[in-house]
């Protein structure tokens, strides 16, 4: 990277009672190769020792810390933009971390492709004190469609972006707020995404994501895409929705539920998922239904494969 040109990257990270990993997450920071950052924290009304641990990087003007009263990331993301003096905006939650070339070599591809909107990176998924390479389709281009299927997965500091008109975060979702930010960011059509495929970040998750979790989940999906303008393709995604709210309810072994849900996903337009969800149909009238569920579960757990480094 040239040395005439080093434009400011605003990092925003809202913590909440997250004193175990926010300063793991700072220390990613400071260690970028880039250099020209400010770093907003926002305590979103943690009650925890958050603000003890963070006063040594408060003193040395190292963050800028904001303190608000809880209301979510969404609305402590929100605060960040509203502060942010970059140029480039970076996303990053509490407890993950971003590699040292992260910053250097996404914002030396944005400035070498000045009509790209923004670029993400591959990443590494750390979960159980164990870190692995996530393999699966890295689209590049206008990602909008991709956002309608819940089985694409970004995490929201795998992308450096342009601090150009951006949307706000919906602060009523409880759920799925990245994904609303990212539709309502790709609704318009001209902005493009640029993808780097070296892991950069490493993305954090938790032993909380049950099977319980999943219909919760994608029942918040419905809702989500719901509230979009309605074309073929939100349409389409709702159909298939319903379709993956069954499965995930054969799951949790409620088949009543399971064939009212893929009684609708059989409608979806694509072959393979239409083959998917009748053979679930099919299986729900099945006594040893459960044993073969786990299996397909498995199985589709699996086929995301992650290859483990360590």
């Amino acid at each position: 990277m040239g040395s005439a040109y080093l434009p400011i990257i605003s990092i925003i990270i809202p913590t909440y009672n997250n004193v175990h990993t926010i300063c793991s997450t700072l220390e990613s920071c400071f260690n970028q190769t880039y250099s020209n950052i400010e770093i907003i924290v926002i305590d979103d009304g943690s009650v925890d020792d958050t603000k003890k641990i963070l006063e040594p990087y408060i003193q040395k003007k190292q963050i800028t810390y904001i303190y608000k009263t809880n209301g979510r990331a969404a609305s402590a993301r929100n605060i960040g933009l509203t502060h942010a003096k970059g140029e480039f905006i970076q996303f990053l939650d509490a407890d993950d971390i971003l590699l040292p070339e992260k910053l250097s070599m996404q914002i030396s591809y944005l400035l070498e492709h000045p009509k790209t909107s923004g670029v993400y990176c591959d990443y590494f998924i750390a979960k159980q004190n164990k870190l692995s390479h996530y393999s699966a389709i890295k689209p590049i281009g206008n990602l909008y469609n991709f956002f309608l299927d819940s089985t694409f997965v970004l995490p929201i500091h795998a992308p450096l972006i342009r601090n150009k008109n951006l949307p706000h975060y919906n602060k009523s979702l409880q759920q799925n707020e990245d994904r609303a930010f990212w539709l309502e960011y790709f609704a318009d059509e001209s902005r493009k995404f640029g993808y780097i495929d070296i892991p950069l970040v490493h993305y954090c998750l938790h032993a909380t994501n049950t099977t319980y979790n999943r219909v919760e989940n994608i029942q918040n999906m419905l809702k989500l895409l719901h509230s979009l303008p309605s074309n073929q393709y939100t349409q389409a995604s709702i159909v298939e929705h319903h379709g993956l709210l069954g499965f995930a309810f054969l799951e949790i072994n409620k088949p009543l539920d399971a064939r009212r849900e893929l009684k609708i996903g059989i409608g979806t337009s694509n072959a393979c998922r239409k083959l998917f969800f009748i053979g679930l149909y099919i299986l729900s009238y099945s006594h040893t239904m459960y044993r073969y569920i786990y299996r397909i579960s498995s199985y589709l757990r699996s086929f995301y494969k992650h290859k483990a480094i360590g």
